[in-house]
């Protein structure tokens, strides 16, 4: 029993650094793991990565992480891409042409004498009451609270930026397809059979101002760079003028060898600037850099472009078969990258870029497609 005794402080004592020992082991263990808050171990990031971790999350790991807003993009990836989402219109007839004043008000006209307008973007559109029933075609702000819109032997105006209309008195009956006005004074419509009405004087009166063409095809677009200088577009002519719309000369589009490209049938033409201007044809798309065209080289045909700034928006078809697409770009036009889309677009009559993201796509079955930030 002595013995015991005397032993029993020294394993007394050993059993406690052992156990102190065991604990400190065991804290040490606990501190480095992969979700102690640290950068330990062989961890590549705290708590991520080495051999120990699990991999640390990327802005390309294809997992919605981090703070990302959605996989891969939003918080401390890049910002994450607009989307395309259908938006209702309230009608199911043809929507032929969009115009936006400013990034908050538009409207949109359609077959049946339709008018929807839109005061948030494009997010929703009510429906206006017009005294027509004729299918409208084309719609234009001209400035001061002046809108003018175009249709099947009628033309309408608006003093009071949409609110009330009136319709104005012509010479001449055609389907009109298309507008350009400079203010409240000078303007003119074009439409079927070539013809060109112009006005200098609000549109008390009007002169005949077509082209001097044995076609009698349909003038569907219109677009002018100056208010001397524009451009008539229709089946595969495009007519030239330098006088605001007094006089017009049919011109051809030549690539850099001089040769002239030839197409059936353009849908659409778009001038950012004096020098550079898109022609939609049956072709492809057409950029012009100082009089001279160029083919963009996408897989697309007819349709209709617009711009906002160096935002771009297409919607047409692909070269081959009937399926419609979507091109956008962001550098004035020069580079085009075609855009996911949730259901086909078919039957596209009219696009609107209404800001750097913003875009509006219409078509035939009175449907609206709007692009916007996701969030």
């Amino acid at each position: 029993m002595r013995v015991w005794n005397d032993v029993e402080p020294y394993f007394s004592t050993m059993n406690r650094w052992l156990i102190l020992l065991v604990a400190f082991t065991c804290i040490s263990c606990a501190r480095e793991s992969c979700d102690d808050g640290k950068l330990n171990q062989d961890e590549i990031r705290i708590d991520c990565g080495g051999a120990s971790c699990d991999l640390c999350p990327t802005c390309f790991d294809g997992i919605q992480n981090q703070d990302e807003l959605d996989t891969d993009c939003g918080g401390v990836c890049n910002a994450c891409p607009p989307i395309w989402v259908e938006v209702s219109s309230g009608v199911n007839v043809s929507l032929n042409s969009i115009a936006f004043e400013n990034e908050s008000d538009g409207f949109i006209v359609g077959d049946q004498g339709t008018l929807l307008a839109s005061s948030d973007g494009g997010k929703t559109w009510t429906k206006r009451a017009l005294s027509t029933t004729a299918d409208l075609n084309a719609i234009q702000f001209a400035g001061n609270n002046n809108v003018y819109l175009v249709g099947d032997r009628v033309l309408m105006e608006s003093t009071d930026g949409g609110t009330s209309w009136s319709e104005i008195s012509l010479p001449l009956q055609q389907n009109w397809k298309t507008l350009w006005f400079f203010g409240d004074e000078k303007g003119l419509i074009a439409g079927s059979d070539m013809t060109v009405l112009r006005t200098t004087d609000g549109g008390d009166s009007w002169l005949d101002r077509s082209p001097n063409s044995n076609s009698r095809n349909d003038i569907v677009s219109a677009h002018f760079t100056t208010s001397n200088s524009g451009y008539l577009v229709g089946n595969g002519s495009i007519y030239l003028t330098s006088s605001g719309g007094g006089f017009w000369v049919e011109t051809f589009a030549f690539d850099v060898g001089n040769s002239r490209i030839v197409f059936d049938e353009v849908t659409d033409v778009y001038f950012a600037n004096e020098n550079r201007g898109f022609l939609c044809t049956s072709v492809g798309i057409l950029v012009s850099e100082s009089s001279i065209w160029l083919d963009k080289n996408i897989p697309v045909r007819n349709g209709f472009i617009d711009m906002n700034g160096s935002a771009g928006l297409y919607a047409g078809l692909r070269q081959s078969g009937n399926e419609g697409v979507i091109y956008f770009s962001s550098d004035n036009g020069i580079i085009w990258k075609e855009e996911n889309f949730p259901s086909a677009v078919q039957g596209v009559t009219d696009v609107e870029q209404v800001d750097e993201v913003t875009g509006l796509i219409v078509n035939d079955e009175g449907r609206i497609f709007l692009r916007q930030n996701p969030f």
